[in-house]
């Protein structure tokens, strides 16, 4: 686990990078992966880390919706205007 000073550092750091670093775009996703990184060590989340709430569909007053699991793997599919004969 990382001290909580230097937890402290590395947010405001990324904090800072973000609100104030201007629109240098490696620089944000430097901050951003830095902020990734802090997060998963406080909590223990891995990347592959899956919530099982993330399984299963989701009732809305208009019936349901897929998982978000579902709606992942929905969006990796080619909905391109040549993949659909246009």
């Amino acid at each position: 686990m990382i001290p909580s000073d230097s937890r402290s550092t590395k947010l405001a750091d990324a904090a800072s990078e973000l609100l104030f670093g201007g629109d240098d775009d490696s620089r944000i996703a430097v901050a951003v992966a830095s902020l990734d990184q802090l997060f998963r060590d406080i909590t223990g989340i891995r990347e592959d880390t899956v919530d099982l709430r993330d399984h299963s569909a989701i009732s809305v007053s208009a019936g349901s919706a897929i998982s978000p699991l579902d709606a992942e793997s929905i969006s990796r599919v080619d909905v391109s205007p040549l993949s659909l004969g246009g």
